[in-house]
C-alpha cells in the first residue's frame, strides 16, 4: 500500500470515531438531562 492510502484510511477511520464517540457522548449529556428533570 501507498503512504497516500495508508494516511487516507487513517484519517477515514479517526473521523468515524469521532463520530461514534460524539454520538456516544450525545446521547449520555440527554440521558442526564432527562434524569434531572425527573429529580
Amino acid at each position: 500500500m501507498k503512504i497516500k492510502t495508508k494516511l487516507i484510511l487513517a484519517l477515514g477511520f479517526l473521523f468515524l470515531l469521532i463520530l461514534a464517540l460524539s454520538g456516544l457522548a450525545i446521547r449520555h449529556v440527554r440521558q442526564l438531562a432527562d434524569d434531572t428533570k425527573n429529580i
